[in-house]
């Protein structure tokens, strides 16, 4: 996943209700997380349907080295580093 940019990528709740289809696009662009603040704290990130099933594949890869017995946990956390 691409790092936020904090000068392009941080959007008020209020904007991101006004401009949705806009930072959307940008989103799908850029493939940079867009932050979402409320009341100036951060609230959401939000991130492509593709990255979202990406992490979603490794914490799946994650949950099956972890239920492997200990001798194939070695192999294991080698292929997942292979894949990142």
């Amino acid at each position: 996943m691409k790092h936020i940019r904090f000068s392009e990528d941080v959007v008020p709740l209020g904007e991101f209700k006004a401009q949705a289809s806009r930072i959307l696009r940008q989103l799908n662009e850029t493939n940079r997380p867009v932050l979402i603040t409320q009341n100036g704290k951060p609230a959401a990130i939000l991130i492509t349907a593709e990255e979202f099933d990406r992490l979603n594949q490794l914490d799946l890869q994650a949950e099956t080295i972890e239920r492997s017995p200990a001798t194939d946990q070695d192999l294991a956390h080698r292929i997942l580093a292979e894949d990142t």
